[in-house]
């Protein structure tokens, strides 16, 4: 996964949709990101620590808060990969089932592309926020 950070004052509608008030964007391609960033609209983000360290938290705390199946689960190459597919092969309502089901808030996210977006973005949060704490 690549995080990218939408440039300020702008927004992108595209493969990604990217706001001022949402401007972190995570791409499963470097393909991907590196059009986005040749685009103008985004550059790579470079997490700092601190930064880090509260985003490990967060997901800490919504995965304990949820009986449900675990975003921290260590997927293989393949098993993300075959993820992200199955996940872009569901309709709406079942990535809205899915995000529920996880503990992913969708708030402000109305098509289907925002929803498969934002639940990308929270699997990658959480796949930072295991190395961050793997690392200690």
């Amino acid at each position: 996964m690549y995080h990218l950070k939408l440039c300020k004052a702008k927004s992108y509608m595209g493969i990604v949709c990217a706001t001022e008030s949402k401007p972190d964007v995570y791409v499963p391609e470097k393909q991907q990101a590196d059009k986005l960033v040749a685009s103008g609209y985004f550059v790579l983000a470079s997490e700092e620590e601190n930064t880090t360290n509260e985003i490990a938290r967060e997901e800490v705390s919504k995965v304990e808060d949820t009986e449900t199946e675990s975003l921290f689960e260590e997927p293989d190459e393949e098993g993300e990969d075959s993820l992200l597919v199955e996940l872009q092969t569901k309709s709406k309502a079942e990535l809205v089932e899915y995000a529920n089901k996880n503990g992913i808030d969708l708030t402000g996210c109305n098509k289907k592309d925002e929803i498969y977006s934002q639940i990308i973005e929270s699997i990658a949060r959480a796949d930072s926020a295991r190395e961050m704490l793997r690392k200690g």
